[in-house]
């Protein structure tokens, strides 16, 4: 029989003992003693028993705490996306063309465009660059013609949007790969004042000497007296709750005139002059 002594200095016997201590040392209660108080217990179950180990590190610091779970996983990866939600996202540089083959055409504004589909992307295009459309032309035997309606609407962007990036692309040739692959990226689009009818520098100078012009100029390049006095009797017979001079009447009709023609017709209904000689009226 050893003594306390003798055990003390038997290395051999003391490195027996503690095998055989930590044998009997079951992996239930290490786990329990070992494990922080604020981790849940049920995650025990997701040890690997055939293993004969378990699913953390018992050596970690304890405040390192559980392994992030999928989930947690998947909203960090949400929150890197939080720029935009949507399935398709790119920057739009918006430009300006009076004419199809005209050349550098400066840029207007930038918006962001996204959309879960290539339809809310192409309709939040027509939304942005809508403000840079005036109105359909079209040519008939080389005569440019106002289209019927006066104000396009998101069924007619193929007629004024283009797509740049290294290449054009209508607005119809848009597909969900191509959005993929300009997310995050700048493309231009390119908006046609008057629709891509109107292709050459020619044929934007008819649509400035037939459309956009004022009607029946005279020699000087104004139109008539006779013309601007009509239009004054017209406008005072429409207006009966307005107050002027005659010359008032007659600067208010010269002002119509002098607009574009496509917007003439809308002026002349309207109820009050024109801001900036309002003054002249009460």
């Amino acid at each position: 029989m050893f003594s306390q002594e003798n055990f003390e200095n038997d290395p051999e016997r003391q490195v027996e003992e503690d095998e055989e201590s930590e044998e009997s040392y079951t992996e239930e209660e290490y786990l329990i003693e070992d494990q922080p108080e604020e981790v849940n217990p049920d995650r025990l179950e997701e040890s690997n028993p055939e293993a004969g180990g378990i699913d953390y590190d018992p050596f970690t610091d304890d405040e390192a705490g559980p392994s992030p779970s999928p989930q947690r996983e998947q909203e960090r990866s949400k929150a890197k996306r939080r720029k935009c939600e949507k399935l398709f996202s790119l920057e739009c540089s918006f430009c300006q063309r009076l004419y199809r083959n005209q050349l550098r055409p400066k840029e207007n504004f930038s918006a962001q465009i996204s959309g879960d589909s290539v339809q809310e992307v192409v309709a939040n295009m027509w939304e942005s660059g809508k403000s840079l459309i005036k109105r359909e032309v079209r040519f008939e035997n080389g005569v440019p013609k106002w289209a019927s309606g006066e104000i396009p609407g998101e069924e007619s962007a193929e007629k004024f949007l283009i797509v740049y990036a290294h290449k054009s692309y209508a607005t119809t040739n848009l597909t969900s790969k191509k959005l993929q692959k300009w997310r995050d990226q700048i493309v231009k689009v390119f908006v046609y004042a008057y629709s891509k009818e109107v292709e050459t520098k020619g044929q934007y100078g008819d649509v400035l000497k037939y459309l956009i012009n004022p009607k029946n100029p005279d020699r000087a390049g104004a139109n008539s007296m006779r013309e601007e006095a009509a239009l004054a009797k017209e406008l005072r017979e429409k207006n009966p709750h307005l107050e002027g001079h005659s010359s008032s009447w007659l600067l208010w009709a010269t002002t119509i005139h002098a607009a574009p023609a496509h917007e003439q017709e809308a002026l002349k209904e309207a109820q009050h002059p024109p801001i900036n000689i309002s003054k002249y009226f009460r």
